[in-house]
C-alpha cells in the first residue's frame, strides 16, 4: 500500500512539475523592438504576436538572456537581422526571468 502511496504521489509531482512551465510558441510575426536595458540580464524584445503561456507577470517583452546561454550571439543575430530586413519568425518562450517576469526566448525559427 505504501508503494502505491509513493508511486503516485511521484507521479503527481512529475504531472505538476510538466506543467509549472509549459512554454509555447508564438504566431508567425516580425519582431517589433529590440530594447537595451541597463541592469537587465539580456536584450528586451517585443514580437508582433506576444504569448504567456506560463502566465509570467510581464507580458509587454519577452528576454533573451545573456547568462547560461551558450547561443546568445547566434540568437541576438538572427533576431537582429530579422527585425532589420522584415522577415518573420517564430519565437519558444518558457519560464519567467527572475526577478522582472519577463517570458524567456529558448529558441528561434525563421519562417518562409
Amino acid at each position: 500500500m505504501k508503494t502505491i502511496a509513493r508511486l503516485l504521489a511521484f507521479g503527481w509531482m512529475l504531472a505538476a512539475a510538466g506543467t509549472a512551465s509549459a512554454g509555447g510558441w508564438t504566431a508567425v510575426g516580425t519582431i517589433d523592438q529590440i530594447h537595451f536595458s541597463e541592469g537587465k540580464d539580456g536584450i528586451l524584445i517585443k514580437h508582433q504576436l506576444m504569448v504567456n503561456p506560463d502566465t509570467c507577470g510581464r507580458t509587454d517583452y519577452f528576454i533573451l538572456k545573456l547568462s547560461g546561454n551558450l547561443l546568445f550571439k547566434e540568437m541576438y543575430s538572427t533576431l537582429l537581422a530579422a527585425q532589420l530586413a522584415g522577415k518573420p519568425l517564430n519565437l519558444y518562450v518558457s519560464q519567467c526571468n527572475s526577478p522582472d517576469g519577463f517570458p524567456i526566448i529558448v529558441n528561434i525559427i525563421s519562417a518562409p
